[in-house]
């Protein structure tokens, strides 16, 4: 299983879960806007699946919350955010220890957004290896139909080929992620039935 979907996998049946709090800022906002005090409008704009891509792995390797987000489709946010919404729902010595590994105070955590709580988990220092893992993965194979768009995803150094969603939205392409998952749950094998033990001789009869 890829690391995007492990993370929305996680984040979906998420209950005892904890990270770090980040805060995020667009570079231009940070330097004040100089260059006559304004600040400059260079927001990226994916305008193919392979660049919604590679601006996801870029921001993830800068750790850049908002695009990170704005590049994930509606249905897929909504699915991360169970991971937040986790968070701010733990009590007792659960939501004391998460606050402990988040750096905040426990009556903190219920204040804070599910976003920047889902934000600051995907962001830690515990998923690191899953951010690693982002940045050998290339998009192969892209078919557009209209405003969806599937393809292959692959792994560097790896025999990972596996299928890659997207989705045009607000004027430009995003992960689908949502549609990812439930294309994997629908291509689980059935549970099988289950095995009834053997007849003694003599059931029938009674």
């Amino acid at each position: 299983m890829n690391a995007l979907s492990r993370w929305t996998r996680v984040a979906a049946g998420a209950a005892l879960l904890a990270g770090m709090s980040l805060t995020f800022s667009s570079p231009a906002a940070a330097d004040g806007g100089k260059d006559g005090g304004e600040v400059k409008n260079e927001k990226e704009t994916a305008k193919t699946p392979e660049e919604a891509f590679t601006q996801l792995k870029k921001a993830v390797e800068k750790k850049d919350g908002e695009r990170f987000w704005a590049l994930l489709s509606k249905d897929s946010q909504k699915i991360l955010e169970q991971m937040g919404e986790g968070l701010k729902t733990l009590e007792g010595e659960s939501r004391d220890e998460a606050a402990k590994e988040l750096g905040i105070k426990p009556e903190d955590m219920a204040q804070m957004s599910a976003k920047d709580l889902t934000l600051a988990k995907l962001f830690s220092d515990s998923n690191a290896e899953e951010r690693a893992e982002i940045q050998e993965m290339e998009i192969k194979d892209i078919a557009i139909d209209e405003d969806k768009a599937e393809g292959t995803r692959v792994q560097e150094g790896k025999d990972v080929k596996e299928r890659a969603f997207f989705i045009k939205e607000d004027g430009e392409w995003k992960l689908d992620v949502a549609r990812e998952l439930k294309a994997g749950s629908d291509e689980d094998p059935p549970e099988p039935p289950p095995v009834e033990p053997p007849k003694e001789p003599g059931d029938d009869k009674k």
